[in-house]
């Protein structure tokens, strides 16, 4: 049993660190994005729970029921919407990405594990973001745990973890709409292509697609159950059309360039790191390449 909590005690306390950071001292006023969704959840407070958040006009196309919905039930005790349970599902989603970050450090040693939650605490775009309503905390917490689920079952060769990604990449798709499954299914995709493992990718393309279709399904029957055909092209145009639309007005390298500012200290550091083990990189990469090369040769009896 105290074996037990102390390999769990680590994960715990950086979940209530993390937690204590992002909740802690916030405004008590609700700015900018964030009073769409205090708005959101008075409304259901108010109203009731229904398929889409809604505001005096009617339903928002735009964003999924569930980031509302959690807002709603931490604000449902108190029958008001405050900046604390307003922000406290980002801060516990951000907290939680904590906790995945070291698991995945860990996976190498425990100090780089602890390395890496250091580096995610000195980002400032990471604490603004947990201190915040910020939808796409969920969709890094999603991706975090599919890559890590991913890569750990690599490790250890055992496969039944990976049962797990259908649920994980549906609820991307709930907290974030397609871009919060896409956004995962293509990491995972790009692992497995990295890995060489082309089976596995033939799978995730297949399962994603396959799942994408049945959720989009699912959302614009519930879009034309809530206001008609209308609603429909609506949500289509705010959660697909619109964010495909390439129109950004930035430069090709506005965001590699912006985030050395908007990252520090963890990118700029990282780009240092990559520059400085390349070498050993690159000998690596060579490396695994002559032996695959190597195995072919033994396999045809070259």
């Amino acid at each position: 049993m105290k074996t037990h909590f102390k390999k769990h005690q680590t994960p715990w306390l950086i979940f209530f660190i993390g937690l204590a950071i992002f909740s802690l001292g916030l405004s008590p006023e609700l700015v900018a994005f964030q009073t769409r969704f205090a708005f959101f959840a008075q409304e259901m407070l108010q109203h009731g729970i229904k398929l889409f958040p809604y505001t005096y006009q009617g339903p928002y196309p735009d964003y999924p029921l569930l980031p509302t919905l959690l807002i709603y039930l931490f604000s449902w005790p108190i029958s008001q919407v405050t900046s604390f349970t307003a922000i406290l599902p980002t801060a516990i989603t951000s907290s939680l990405i904590l906790v995945f970050i070291y698991l995945l450090g860990k996976t190498q040693s425990e100090r780089l594990g602890i390395y890496a939650v250091l580096f995610a605490l000195l980002t400032q775009t990471f604490i603004d973001a947990s201190r915040s309503i910020t939808l796409d905390q969920y969709t890094s917490l999603i991706t975090l745990i599919v890559f890590y689920i991913a890569y750990l079952s690599t490790l250890d060769k055992n496969n039944k973890r990976l049962w797990w990604l259908p649920i994980l990449l549906t609820l991307g798709f709930l907290f974030r709409g397609p871009i919060g499954l896409v956004i995962p299914a293509s990491v995972l995709g790009g692992f497995y292509l990295w890995s060489r493992e082309f089976k596995q990718f033939i799978l995730v393309a297949l399962l994603s697609i396959l799942l994408l279709a049945l959720l989009m399904l699912l959302l614009l029957s519930a879009a034309y159950y809530t206001g008609g055909i209308s609603f429909v092209h609506q949500v289509l145009l705010m959660e697909m059309i619109g964010r495909l639309n390439p129109a950004t007005g930035h430069q090709p390298l506005y965001y590699f360039l912006q985030s050395f500012a908007s990252y520090a200290l963890a990118y700029p550091v990282a780009i240092v790191l990559i520059l400085a083990q390349l070498k050993p990189l690159l000998h690596t990469f060579k490396v695994r390449n002559l032996r695959r090369l190597r195995r072919s040769q033994r396999r045809w009896g070259v």
